[in-house]
């Protein structure tokens, strides 16, 4: 079994350790199957991060809802989750505030519909879009 050279407490370390473990650009992704998990993470981290610094909330925010709004923010960043990390509503509900797979389905195709609609929120989303899918791996 391979050992790493540092020990493995901070997060960075961990990250870069796994990187470079599972992630070098020698190999292909599929031949290891937790290079995608790792990568549908480093992007969702990269969405919530990005969706953040767009629409000037906070992460709290991002994941809470108020009775009788929508909250836009969180909607595009579960469709761009979807979109870029093509993991299960499931999982997706469960890393945007524990919402179930049906609602997160359905967040989804609203802010579909609504992009389909409005010009402004569809730039807007391919803006994001462009911006996460450029993630490090």
């Amino acid at each position: 079994m391979f050992t790493p050279k540092f020990s493995i407490k901070n997060t960075n370390l961990k990250e870069h350790y796994l990187k470079e473990q599972y992630l070098n650009a020698e190999r292909y992704y599929e031949e290891i199957p937790e290079s995608r998990q790792i990568r549908a993470e480093l992007v969702i981290r990269k969405i919530k991060e990005e969706t953040i610094k767009v629409f000037k909330i906070n992460e709290e925010q991002l994941y809470g809802t108020k009775k009788g709004k929508e909250n836009v923010a969180r909607m595009i960043a579960i469709r761009l989750a979807r979109e870029c990390s093509m993991m299960p509503h499931r999982q997706i509900g469960q890393l945007f505030g524990g919402i179930s797979y049906k609602s997160s389905s359905i967040y989804c195709e609203r802010i579909k519909k609504r992009c389909d609609k409005d010009k402004k929120l569809a730039d807007e989303y391919e803006r994001l879009k462009a911006r996460c899918s450029q993630v490090e791996t």
